[in-house]
């Protein structure tokens, strides 16, 4: 589950695999809900931009699944480095 604004919702399995990536490195993040999308926020840093609706439930489409890793796994690092 996520939690954003006072709000709780369902986070999407695919999403929660690249959630786990940034608990196993050791940060933290936080999930916002805006007014059409979702923003991930890696150790305070804007990390990936999620829309609402049916394009974030495409579980089959693996493209949003990797731009959203190499999204988040950048934000990993520079705060590493």
């Amino acid at each position: 589950m996520g939690e954003g604004a006072g709000m709780t919702f369902r986070v999407p399995n695919f999403v929660q695999e690249v959630l786990d990536e940034v608990t196993e490195a050791g940060l933290q993040y936080t999930i916002e809900d805006g007014t059409k999308h979702f923003k991930i926020r890696v150790a305070g840093k804007l990390a990936a931009i999620l829309p609402k609706g049916k394009s974030i439930k495409a579980e089959s489409d693996r493209r949003v699944l990797l731009n959203m890793r190499a999204q988040v796994r950048r934000v990993i690092n520079e705060v590493r480095a």
